[in-house]
């Protein structure tokens, strides 16, 4: 009997193991059965021998029971199971129950009598039974009654069991892990779920502390958030760098969970200064789960024991899921984090501009809508407006439109963007205007009838149609002075301009005059070339007025080629009679052969006003001189206008052309401004090139007008 287990019935009560008491009644009718049972003992002892040998091959437990002797046989897997030696003393019969943890005592007995009484065919129980090492064992035992007495008694069972504690503990873990899910799925606070995972792993697993940190700006470990059992101090702070070898580094950098049973016996440890600073921080055993982002590790599950611990595969592997579950959390609530504060952002934003927002789903009828969204059309108190409540306040004027435009919207599939604007009638009965932007998303079913979504977004623009209506007066008024302004300017660029030809007309006609009353009849031919140069002034001033009203009118020019020689000839031939003008030395240099593209008539006030400008300035000067020239650009000829005169103030050359900028006692200040007016209008421009006494130039660029060579050249 040395391979198996077996136990005789005692004659004593009290020698029956715990748990068990024999459940047949002494004057049963199955007691006429036993004898016969009795007789086939032999030939089970016998069947027992053939089936344990083969079953030893096999590894499988098997046991028989004679439940009227208590009687019963185990195959020797039963000490594989329980950690005994094959010539360890043999236990009582009924090890399965009189070694049963008591929790589980209760529904194992239920079973047996339903079997035994009430007829229940199969047997099938899971209870604990001690280890030889004193830890509880998961046993399942299942057998079928195979003889029952003429009253249904069972009178014998036969078979198997085997240990199960692997599937225990996968049930163990799952239960744990679905319970610690549950628990924190309703946080919402990155800190309270790191607080909660952590004390749930550290009661379920035993340990003495767990730490869960994440990488700092400079890739240091920094665990902010621990669980420690009985008051042990927390890891805290930053993992000191020098405590983790490049072996422990590399394998929590690829990404793979690093186990240590024993940090004095692993090489990846067992430095003398490595075990000390272990033992400062209380750590002889530990597991860490680096956490990955995106391929890099960002966080990590530092589980810890000060007693050395043999790390159990299942161990490794819950808290490898615990860490990943942790870590979805964590990233769930910073997720909810930044989400919540963008929508506190954009609820901020929204009630900056004035702007409500609100969705309908068409498919469930759920409407979102923005806090503010009310506001913005006055009504702060309504909720859940219909469209026909919000048409209600719309102003009557702009009611249909508003109406036909949204249900035309909701009609169609939203490809495009509708904005409309209109009025709407507050709760305090003021008017608002609203610009109202709309889309409807998702498909249209056969009835028009839609399915998907819509985003209304309206925009408080009462301000803003204020602020234009107050711009629009204030152009109006504008526009009103501008026109009294460019009527002045107009009259003073008139007088400015028939100013010289008037005064020289009036010179011609008092020449004629004195002519006349001399008499003289050889002084007809004079008189006549006065009258005709007088006569010429005066279409002069006609062809100034109409040009210029043409101007002011329309601000366009008609330009021509025109020899810039024959244009500085012809604006010199206006000095003519000008006091002073006789004793400057006036030299035309400009080459014969340039042409500009110009008006030319602009052009000759232009120049006339400058040339005029440095006559007055040098009046009374002796060796006065003033030099024109001429250089060709690129696409524009310069023409300089320079003359030795006293120059002009540093004060005044800032701001030469603006309007009534003057240095003469009886000067408008409008001479300069008008002609650069004049030559920008042809697309050329003037300015100062020197102001130094004795070296004064004015500059003016002019279009070049394209001939033969210039074309070639370009």
């Amino acid at each position: 009997m040395c391979a198996e287990v077996q136990h005789a019935r005692t004659s004593h009560a009290n020698d029956a193991p715990v748990g068990f008491i024999n459940r047949l009644p002494a004057n049963s009718g199955t007691a006429n059965t036993i004898a016969h049972v009795r007789d086939l003992q032999v030939d089970a002892r016998r069947e027992r021998d053939e089936m344990r040998r083969g079953l030893d091959s096999l590894g499988i437990g098997f046991w028989d029971w004679d439940i009227p002797s208590l009687e019963v046989w185990y195959s020797s897997h039963i000490y594989d199971l329980l950690g005994y030696d094959r010539d360890d003393p043999v236990w009582h019969a009924n090890i399965f129950h009189g070694m049963i943890h008591p929790d589980d005592l209760e529904a194992t007995e239920a079973n047996l009598d339903a079997v035994i009484y009430a007829g229940e065919e199969t047997y099938r129980a899971e209870f604990r039974v001690p280890h030889k090492d004193g830890h509880w064992v998961w046993i399942e035992a299942v057998a079928r009654v195979v003889i029952r007495a003429a009253d249904g008694t069972a009178l014998r069972m036969t078979g198997r069991f085997a240990g199960i504690d692997q599937r225990k503990q996968e049930q163990a873990d799952a239960a744990f892990l679905d319970a610690l899910t549950s628990a924190l799925l309703p946080l919402h606070d990155a800190t309270d779920i790191q607080n909660c995972a952590l004390a749930r792993l550290g009661d379920y697993l035993g340990v003495d502390r767990i730490s869960f940190g994440c990488f700092d700006t400079q890739r240091r470990m920094v665990f902010k958030t621990n669980w420690t059992r009985d008051g042990r101090p927390p890891l805290g702070g930053a993992w000191p760098s020098h405590i983790v070898t490049d072996s422990v580094r590399g394998t929590l950098r690829s990404g793979r969970q690093l186990a240590i049973a024993d940090v004095t016996q692993d090489t990846r440890t067992c430095a003398a200064d490595k075990v000390a600073i272990f033992r400062e921080t209380g750590t002889n055993a530990f597991v860490a789960t680096p956490l990955i982002i995106s391929g890099k590790v960002e966080a990590l599950l530092l589980v810890c024991q000060s007693t050395p611990r043999d790390w159990k595969p299942h161990e490794l592997a819950l808290i490898d899921t615990v860490g990943r579950r942790l870590w979805d959390a964590v990233l769930r609530a910073r997720a909810i984090e930044r989400s919540e504060a963008d929508k506190a952002l954009l609820a901020l934003a929204l009630r900056l501009a004035k702007i409500g927002a609100r969705e309908k789903n068409y498919s469930t009828g759920e409407i979102t809508e923005s806090e503010n969204f009310y506001e913005v059309i006055g009504h702060p108190n309504a909720s859940m407006m219909s469209v026909d409540e919000y048409l209600s306040h719309v102003h009557p004027e702009d009611r249909d439109l508003v109406n036909a435009t949204l249900v035309r919207r909701r009609k169609e599939r939203g490809d495009e963007v509708c904005t409309l604007e209109h009025r709407i009638i507050t709760a305090d009965e003021q008017i608002r205007h609203i610009i109202l932007t709309a889309k409807y998303h998702g498909p249209v079913s056969i009835d028009g009838t839609p399915s998907g979504y819509s985003s209304i977004f309206v925009h408080d623009a009462t301000a803003q149609r204020e602020r234009e209506l107050a711009a629009n007066n204030a152009n109006s008024q504008l526009l009103k002075q501008s026109r009294l302004s460019a009527m002045g300017v107009m009259a003073s660029t008139l007088a400015h301009e028939l100013n010289q030809p008037l005064a020289t007309a009036a010179n011609y006609l008092s020449l004629i005059q004195s002519l006349t009353e001399s008499g003289g009849r050889t002084k007809a031919k004079e008189t006549n070339t006065y009258i005709g140069r007088a006569l010429t002034k005066v279409l002069e001033a006609g062809e100034i007025i109409r040009r210029i009203r043409s101007f002011t009118a329309d601000g366009e020019v008609n330009t021509a080629p025109h020899g810039l020689r024959d244009l500085v000839f012809r604006a010199l031939s206006s000095l003519f009679g000008r006091a002073g003008s006789a004793e400057i030395a006036i030299i035309n240099a400009v080459p014969k052969a340039i042409l500009v593209q110009v008006e030319p008539m602009l052009v000759e006030h232009a120049i006339s006003n400058v040339v005029r400008n440095a006559v007055d300035a040098m009046a009374g000067q002796t060796g006065g001189r003033l030099l024109i020239t001429a250089v060709p650009r690129a696409d524009t000829i310069s023409l300089e206008i320079a003359d030795n005169g006293p120059g002009i103030r540093a004060d005044m050359a800032d701001n030469i052309f603006s309007p009534f900028v003057t240095n003469k006692a009886q000067g408008t200040g409008l001479g300069l401004a008008i002609s650069r007016t004049m030559v920008e209008a042809i697309g050329g421009k003037i300015l100062l090139k020197r102001h130094a006494p004795g070296d004064t130039a004015f500059c003016l660029c002019l279009p070049r007008a394209a001939t033969p060579e210039h074309e070639h050249e370009g």
